[in-house]
């Protein structure tokens, strides 16, 4: 375990190799604080400001939800039936670490070491708002627990809903390891878009972790879907939020080589 939390904490020296002589506090300020209840209350209010696509996206994602939800006991059964004692080593050590934050953190702690010692403006701000898209959107995972109350796979009662008012261990909807895992992987995904092999890496670990909550059946496959879905928005949303201004993506404009036309996705 200590040789794994040392190699996350180096590995940002080996994969972010920016510059930047930009200056950035050592230590995060008020505002960075503050900007927790700013995101957390822009996110929430955020449906009164959709527009039309907006909307459309959050319908598609709603009937797919749907749809899904009518596949969680043949999925169950799929992973019941393809346990193995490597992948059951694989699952706890590789990959259930990843959605109880452990990696991630660890992983944004090397990189905000890494930038405090080359002064590097940019990747400090990643650091830090990556832990804060895990914060909120963790948050976000466990109210809807609260609310939905749902039983987990292994539970006597597997799947049942019990609502609000219920005792707390049931809390199978949604999945927090699989919001955690996509929260992480979709700001990294977000802040190194340039390194095409980073979002990749991010997203297969990401989709990994979460099907590790389905084969260890400690969720169903409504739960691990709508579980990534919140850490996926959320986290795209609070990098949006903080580190790109709102413009079209369709920029066309004189550049030094001539005329230059961009998509920004």
């Amino acid at each position: 375990m200590k040789a794994r939390v040392l190699i996350l904490l180096l590995l940002p020296t080996l994969l972010f190799g920016q510059t930047d002589s930009s200056s950035f506090p050592i230590w995060p300020s008020k505002a960075y604080f503050k900007s927790y209840l700013t995101d957390t209350k822009t996110l929430i209010t955020s449906p009164a400001r959709f527009d039309r696509n907006d909307w459309l996206t959050a319908g598609a994602v709603t009937a797919t939800g749907i749809l899904v939800l009518t596949q969680d006991k043949p999925v169950n059964r799929f992973f019941r039936d393809r346990t193995k004692p490597f992948m059951d080593d694989l699952s706890r050590y590789g990959f259930e670490p990843i959605g109880r934050g452990i990696y991630p953190v660890l992983l944004s702690g090397g990189l905000y070491l890494h930038a405090t010692a080359k002064h590097n403006a940019y990747d400090r701000k990643v650091a830090l708002h990556a832990v804060k898209a895990m914060v909120i959107s963790g948050l976000f995972t466990q109210t809807a627990k609260q609310l939905f109350h749902r039983h987990l796979p292994e539970h006597p009662n597997p799947g049942k809903w019990e609502g609000p008012i219920a005792p707390v261990r049931f809390r199978s909807f949604p999945s927090g390891h699989s919001t955690m895992a996509f929260a992480a992987a979709t700001f990294f995904a977000e802040a190194y878009a340039d390194k095409k092999w980073i979002p990749v890496a991010a997203y297969t670990m990401a989709t990994l972790a979460a099907a590790s909550r389905m084969y260890d059946n400690k969720h169903w496959f409504s739960d691990v879907f709508f579980g990534s879905a919140i850490g996926y928005f959320t986290a795209k949303a609070i990098y949006h939020q903080n580190f790109t201004t709102q413009k079209s993506p369709l920029n066309i404009g004189l550049q030094s080589s001539g005329l230059g036309v961009s998509y920004k996705f």
